[in-house]
């Protein structure tokens, strides 16, 4: 039986999204089988300005490359959650301004893009911090 449900993500596009703007793909029934998310099929979801997209918190997905540089793709988001989870991955404990003797520590890498491994903060000392690792 899977675990219940503890968070929503509501993700409204005010822009059309198609494929060459970089749509958000997820990957289907992955919050079952986390582990095994990269041997399910995705789906990048194109959408209209205004539209709705509501999933579990846990389904695996990504924003994909916007290859309009010349456009944004500005979305406004919403987790709805129970009240015990907080989302330290995205919104950490730890602001980038806390250690006074950091000089310059990237808040922010780029992911490689393969399965598993997405863009994520770094922690002090330059080292990735990503929701696949666990660091």
């Amino acid at each position: 039986e899977p675990p219940t449900l503890h968070a929503l993500q509501l993700f409204l596009p005010m822009c059309k999204i198609k494929r060459r703007r970089g749509p958000t793909e997820f990957w289907p029934r992955s919050h079952l089988w986390p582990k095994h998310a990269q041997y399910l099929p995705s789906i990048a979801l194109e959408a209209a300005a205004g539209d709705a997209i509501l999933f579990d918190f846990r389904v695996t997905h990504r924003g994909m490359a916007n290859c309009c540089y010349w456009r944004w793709r500005p979305i406004l988001y919403q987790t709805i959650s129970r009240s015990w989870f907080t989302d330290d991955f995205n919104f950490p404990e730890t602001s980038l301004f806390d250690a006074a003797e950091r000089t310059h520590v990237p808040a922010y890498i780029k992911g490689d893009g393969r399965m598993g491994s997405r863009a994520g903060f770094c922690a002090s000392g330059g080292e990735r911090h990503t929701e696949a690792s666990g660091a």
